[in-house]
């Protein structure tokens, strides 16, 4: 178990950076978008779920922890990654 928590803890890191890069590249383009204030700019917030692989966690289940990471994203202001 101390083996796959800590591949799941490299990895998820590994994914987090990426989603930060993905967010962070998003923000510099500085796509207009009235509807967005108060910067009228395209932002995006997202919610990393990481499952580990021997998980026998349903689709339902993994898509449930993914949305609450979105909405932890989305509670802590716009334009963030959460896990």
């Amino acid at each position: 178990a101390d083996a796959a928590q800590a591949h799941a803890l490299m990895h998820g890191d590994e994914s987090a950076a990426l989603a930060e890069q993905i967010r962070a590249g998003v923000a510099a383009r500085m796509i207009a978008h009235e509807g967005n204030p108060p910067g009228g700019h395209v932002t995006l917030s997202l919610g990393l779920a990481f499952i580990d692989p021997d998980s026998t966690l349903g689709q339902g289940a993994i898509y449930e922890l993914a949305d609450q990471a979105l909405y932890r994203a989305k509670h802590k202001g716009r334009n963030t990654v959460s896990r």
